[in-house]
């Protein structure tokens, strides 16, 4: 059991040093003012938004190619499809153009007066 102690140890020192920024245990009483942080600088923000704006772009180019190679796999299958269906109606006119000529199949129908 003594594992388990030392594991939740390590997990509170790794909790600690994100949130403090050190190791060392936090003193009683109310802590120290730190300094206000700087206003950030404007053309930081500027490259920023510049960074994030050329990245929505990054990520709009790269939605358009992937829509654009499903769509040509799309219109590749519907090819594939398009050549075994008008194969199958020359093969179809093929037989019937047979059955019509003279001496071809007698057709199926009887007639009956």
């Amino acid at each position: 059991m003594n594992w388990v102690f030392d594991r939740q140890r390590l997990y509170a020192w790794r909790e600690q040093l994100r949130t403090c920024g050190n190791l060392m245990p936090s003193r009683p009483g109310r802590p120290k003012k730190r300094p206000p942080e700087a206003p950030p600088d404007r053309h930081a923000l500027a490259a920023g938004f510049a960074l994030s704006a050329e990245q929505r772009r990054a990520d709009a180019l790269a939605k358009a190619r992937r829509r654009i190679v499903e769509l040509e796999r799309k219109i590749g299958q519907q090819q594939v499809e398009l050549d075994f269906f008008q194969e199958a109606l020359r093969h179809v006119r093929g037989n019937q153009q047979q059955k019509d000529a003279p001496g071809g199949a007698a057709s199926s129908r009887s007639f009956k007066k």
